[in-house]
């Protein structure tokens, strides 16, 4: 009875062991399944992971161009204000060479107006002494005139002292008084005739002089009627130039009114883009450390698998 009762013991022994390796079997096979199934979801997960990273990767390349694109957009901003700062000075150097040159243009008209007046009396006074210059002329021939009388009344003179002469020395020791007499009337006549020869000469000189100075003044009033029609046609001229400058500034106020307004504009823009720098920069910062997150999370990821495939 005692043997029958141990076999029966080995009996239940040996088959609660066979129930529970067939359990723990079952279990195990369970456990691997379950395994398997987390395993097969977990390389989903990298799979899927590294399309993220993929992504991730754009992300940072994203990253890196906004931060490009933030200098970039800074140059351009600087570059944009300091062409702006240098339009505006140089017409502020336009506008203040044009008003120059328009106050010099209106002294030079009046330089050229006062020449004309310079010009206009030194004509009347031409005028006057040209005036003088026949009036002169008239005399020296009035002069000449009274001369050739003058010579004429001393040849008579002359003649009629050798006739005397001649008639005194007929008269002998009576005549010898009245030659004396027509001696001295013949000598004064030889005088007065070398006298109005002298006078003459001289009257011939300066009608030669005003005739020159005539030539000269006639010249002179030519040069000064064309100095007239120049300085007349230089003034136009100046008033057109002026006239020119008139419209440069306007259109030079024109240009600084649109540059200032431009720069007024492209302050604003400045400012704009010092916003959206800031804003750009959160973006920048925020994608840098998303991404940084995700490659912690990449690396968890691959040593969970690992330590998977050590459980298989």
């Amino acid at each position: 009875m005692f043997f029958k009762k141990d076999k029966t013991v080995e009996t239940v022994t040996n088959t609660a062991d066979k129930e529970i390796q067939e359990k723990l079997q079952t279990e195990n096979e369970l456990l691997k399944s379950y395994i398997n199934q987390i395993y097969s979801r977990m390389e989903e997960i990298i799979e899927s992971h590294n399309h993220v990273n993929s992504q991730h990767s754009d992300l940072a390349s994203l990253a890196e161009n906004i931060k490009d694109i933030m200098e970039n957009v800074k140059d351009l901003s600087q570059n944009t204000n300091d062409l702006s700062l240098e339009l505006s000075t140089r017409s502020d150097k336009l506008n203040s060479i044009s008003q120059t040159s328009v106050e010099k243009s209106v002294e030079g008209n009046k330089a050229v107006e006062d020449l004309l007046s310079m010009m206009d009396s030194l004509k009347a006074q031409a005028k006057e002494s040209s005036s003088s210059m026949n009036s002169l002329g008239e005399r020296s021939k009035q002069i000449t005139d009274i001369v050739e009388t003058i010579t004429d009344i001393a040849n008579q003179t002359n003649l009629l002292a050798l006739n005397a002469a001649i008639e005194a020395a007929r008269a002998g020791e009576h005549g010898r008084g009245f030659a004396i007499v027509a001696d001295e009337v013949r000598k004064l006549a030889e005088n007065t005739t070398k006298s109005t020869s002298t006078i003459q000469d001289l009257v011939m000189n300066i009608q030669n002089e005003i005739e020159t100075a005539s030539k000269n003044n006639e010249r002179n009033n030519s040069a000064i009627d064309k100095g007239i029609e120049m300085s007349e046609v230089v003034k136009e001229k100046i008033k057109e130039i002026v006239n020119g400058f008139d419209e440069v500034q306007k259109e030079v106020k024109v240009v600084t009114d649109t540059i200032l307004t431009q720069r007024d504009y492209i302050s604003s823009i400045f400012e704009q883009t010092r916003v959206s720098d800031d804003i750009l920069l959160e973006i920048h910062n925020k994608l840098i450390n998303h991404v940084e997150r995700a490659s912690k999370v990449d690396t968890n990821l691959e040593e969970a698998l690992t330590k998977l495939k050590n459980l298989l």
